[in-house]
């Protein structure tokens, strides 16, 4: 399925949900021309009833599409349902393709994005603990994991001071809104070529779209 710079995208699912459940929802997205300039869109998950307009219960979660396949996951929980019915009856996933743009600085050139494999599942949170290790389960991409094999973290959003890991592999954009500090090399391979833009310059205090490279 592709979208365009002006489209909105909509899936819905019929089903119960109640305020006892967390409700996840997933989808597959990637930029069909590498070269064109990055856009941001807007993610939301919205309930109704059928005697209800929509409720959003994600609203306007922006995110930015990558030249490869990315995995993009959104967790709320199901709040009170509006009216007194007993359960929710329609949740939609909408996308909006706003006029907005990433990291280049301009507008966006128009360009189509592919979005695949949507998927809206609603469970309720439970926690194993046994001999053999400790599940804290939310939904089958949100959840905590560690057994005889390992620890295994999926999905939701990690906020830490700091963060230490001997590697680190990113599927999609890292975006900083901070300085970022390197210690050691840079190091692109054939395929990154291009994707430095901006000037050059030494570290002299400049703003801007500047790489800045002090030596030392």
């Amino acid at each position: 399925m592709a979208i365009t710079r002006t489209s909105t995208l909509t899936n819905e699912t019929s089903g119960s949900f109640v305020i006892s459940q967390s409700m996840a929802a997933s989808f597959y997205a990637k930029k069909v021309d590498p070269a064109k300039s990055d856009r941001i869109f807007d993610f939301s998950l919205k309930l109704k009833t059928d005697a209800s307009a929509y409720t959003a219960i994600i609203d306007s979660e922006a995110f930015i599409p990558g030249p490869n396949w990315t995995s993009f996951n959104f967790t709320s929980a199901v709040p009170v349902v509006a009216g007194g019915d007993a359960a929710w009856t329609t949740a939609s996933i909408v996308i909006d393709g706003q006029y907005g743009f990433g990291s280049k600085g301009t507008p966006p050139d128009v360009s189509e994005y592919y979005f695949d494999d949507f998927k809206i599942t609603a469970d309720k949170p439970f926690t194993e603990v046994s001999q053999d290790g400790i599940l804290i389960f939310n939904s089958e991409d949100n959840f905590i994991k560690m057994d005889a094999s390992g620890l295994q973290v999926s999905g939701g959003n990690i906020m830490n001071s700091y963060l230490e890991a001997s590697s680190i592999r990113c599927k999609s954009d890292i975006i900083v809104d901070n300085v970022l500090d390197l210690r050691n090399k840079i190091r692109f391979d054939g395929s990154s070529q291009g994707l430095i833009e901006g000037e050059i310059g030494a570290g002299s205090g400049q703003t801007g779209q500047e790489i800045l490279i002090v030596p030392g």
